[in-house]
C-alpha cells in the first residue's frame, strides 16, 4: 500500500502522535484484558469517525473466524452472523489475501458482494451501514484475527484513512499477538494444574525461597492439616526450625545445582510431624526454566503422606482388568487390609462366593496372593486420580 500523510475526512492532517495515543493505550489495554476490546474498538472507530467496529477471531484459523467483540452494533444480528461460513463471506478471504495491508469496499472488496453477503444482510444494512475498512492482524492455519470499522452509505473510507489505519496495524497486530501468547500461557498453566490435581502426591511448585507458586489439591489438604508441613509468609515450613531450614536448603540446593550443571537435580528428606504419625516423605526436584539465562528459577516439592492410602478407583479397576462390579468391590475391600472372611461379611456375601470371586480377580490381575493384589492396587494406576470420586484420599486402615 502507498504510504501517505494521514488526513481526516474533512481534509485536515491527522496528528499521528498525540491523536493516536488514546487508541494505542486502549488497544494495548485490551491485549492484557480481552474484555476491554469493545472500548478499544470504540476508540478506533471514533478516531476514524466511524460509528461501528468489530474484531474477528478464529482460534482454528480463518475457517473458524467469528465476531468476538464489537462497538456500535446490535448483539442479535451478530449472533446470527456467527452461524455463517466465514470463508464464503467477503471479509476473511479479502484480508488474508492482502496480508499486512488494509482493505475496504471498492479496494479489495467488491461493494456489490459486500451488500449481498450475510454481513451486509444481517448486520450492515439493518444498522444503516454500507462501507467497511479493515485489516488482517493474523492469518494462518492455527489462528486468525482481523479488525473492521464501518460507516453509513454515502461516506466511503478514503485512501488516506486506509493509510492511517495501516500505520496503526503493527500495534494492532502486536496487541493480538500478546493476547494470544497470554491465552496460550494461561491454557498451559490450567492444563498443568489439572494434571497435578490428578496425581496421588502432594505437589507444590515453589520459587528459590520455597514460596509456593502453584499447589495441587492434595497438597492443599496436607497443608491445611498443619502437621509436618505448612505455609508461612516466608515460604514452606516444617514442624520445627530445624525441619524448616532443611526443607528450604533442599529447595535452594536443587535450584542452584540445576542452574550450575544444566541438568535436573533432586533431594529427598522426611518431615517429622507434631502429632503422632509417620513422617511426610518429600522429594524436591528442580524445574528447567524456559530459557537458560532466566533468573526466575523454581522447583517442585512432591509430598507423600504415608498415612493416606491411594487405591485404584473401582471404575478404573473394572476398566483395566475387566472385573465385574462384585469382583472390583471385593478387591478394594481386601486392599484396605481386610481378611477374606471379614470382606465377605462386610459385603454381605458367603465366604465361598468371596473365594470364587477372589480366584477370578487373581486370574484377571495376574496376581496369586492377597499380598500381591494389595501391592498392585496401591501402586501403578493408584498414582492417578482420574475421577472426582477418587480425589479425596482414604486414611490407611489401622
Amino acid at each position: 500500500m502507498r504510504k501517505a500523510t494521514p488526513t481526516a475526512p474533512n481534509g485536515r492532517t491527522r496528528a499521528p502522535g498525540r491523536a493516536t495515543q488514546p487508541v494505542l493505550d486502549a488497544v494495548y489495554e485490551a491485549s492484557l484484558h480481552p474484555e476491554s476490546w469493545p472500548e478499544a474498538l470504540a476508540a478506533l472507530a471514533s478516531w476514524l469517525e466511524a460509528p461501528a467496529a468489530f474484531l474477528q477471531v478464529g482460534l482454528g484459523g480463518p475457517g473458524s473466524a467469528t465476531v468476538v467483540a464489537s462497538t456500535g452494533l446490535e448483539v442479535t444480528p451478530l449472533l446470527a452472523y456467527r452461524a455463517s461460513d466465514p470463508l464464503r463471506e467477503p471479509l476473511v478471504p479479502a484480508v488474508c489475501h492482502h496480508r499486512d495491508e488494509t482493505v475496504r469496499d471498492g479496494a479489495g472488496i467488491q461493494a456489490e458482494e459486500l451488500a449481498a453477503s450475510e454481513l451486509g444482510r444481517l448486520i450492515l444494512v439493518p444498522a444503516g451501514l454500507a462501507h467497511v475498512l479493515g485489516a488482517s492482524l493474523a492469518c494462518d492455519e492455527a489462528f486468525f484475527a482481523a479488525v473492521w470499522v464501518a460507516r453509513p452509505g454515502g461516506r466511503p473510507f478514503t485512501a488516506s484513512e486506509s493509510t492511517a489505519l495501516h500505520e496503526l496495524l503493527p500495534h494492532l497486530q502486536r496487541a493480538v499477538a500478546i493476547q494470544r501468547r497470554i491465552a496460550e500461557a494461561e491454557q498451559q498453566a490450567a492444563a498443568t494444574s489439572a494434571a497435578l490435581n490428578r496425581i496421588a502426591l502432594g505437589a507444590i511448585v515453589v520459587d528459590s525461597e520455597a514460596r509456593p507458586l502453584l499447589v495441587n489439591r492434595l497438597a492443599e489438604h496436607i497443608l491445611d492439616e498443619h502437621d509436618g508441613l505448612t505455609v508461612t509468609p516466608a515460604g514452606l515450613a516444617g514442624a520445627n526450625p530445624t525441619a524448616t531450614a532443611a526443607l528450604r536448603k533442599a529447595v535452594r540446593d536443587t535450584i542452584v545445582t540445576a542452574g550450575r550443571d544444566g541438568r535436573t537435580s533432586s533431594i529427598g528428606l522426611r518431615l517429622e510431624r507434631r502429632a503422632s504419625g509417620r513422617p511426610l516423605e518429600v522429594i524436591v526436584v528442580s524445574l528447567k526454566p524456559p530459557r537458560r539465562a532466566d533468573p526466575h528459577r523454581s522447583a517442585i516439592v512432591f509430598v507423600a503422606d504415608p498415612e493416606r492410602a491411594h487405591i485404584t478407583p473401582e471404575r478404573l479397576l473394572r476398566d483395566l482388568y475387566a472385573l465385574t462390579i462384585a469382583e472390583a468391590r471385593l478387591a478394594l475391600t481386601i486392599a484396605q487390609g481386610t481378611s477374606l472372611t471379614d470382606a465377605a461379611r462386610a459385603l454381605g456375601i458367603a465366604r465361598n462366593t468371596a473365594h470364587t470371586q477372589l480366584t477370578s480377580v487373581f486370574q484377571k490381575t495376574g496376581t496369586g496372593t492377597q499380598a500381591e493384589l494389595v501391592r498392585l492396587l496401591h501402586r501403578g494406576a493408584a498414582a492417578i486420580r482420574p475421577y472426582e470420586d477418587s480425589s479425596e484420599q482414604r486414611p490407611v486402615s489401622e
